[in-house]
């Protein structure tokens, strides 16, 4: 939370260039109190018209599932950058405790 990072993965003609989740205000929240956050995704679609969904999991240090984040739905034109800004919350004490993120897209057409 707070990096960029390139899966740089393609799935069915889109490429996913970057993501990124970052806090909107440097200020401390309680642990139990949710933190507003910009989630921000880049893809690349080479094929036709899509719509794509990104879920985000958080797992602390022994990979025990914090949270889950479903964006929602992405609208990626043909041949066209998307670089996508969303607004969601998670609670401080996910993101105090977040050690690994797992990425999960779909493509639907």
């Amino acid at each position: 939370i707070g990096d960029d990072l390139r899966p740089g993965v393609e799935v069915d003609g889109v490429r996913w260039i970057r993501f990124a989740i970052r806090a909107r205000s440097d200020r401390e929240y309680p642990p139990a109190k949710p933190v507003p956050v910009n989630v921000e995704v880049d893809l690349l679609n080479r094929s036709e018209n899509a719509d794509v969904l990104i879920i985000v999991l958080f797992e602390d240090e022994n990979g025990t599932a914090l949270d889950r984040l479903e964006l929602g739905s992405i609208d990626a034109k043909q041949d066209r950058l998307r670089e996508e800004v969303q607004k969601h919350k998670i609670t401080a004490a996910v993101i105090e405790a977040t050690r690994n993120v797992y990425l999960f897209l779909e493509v639907s057409r």
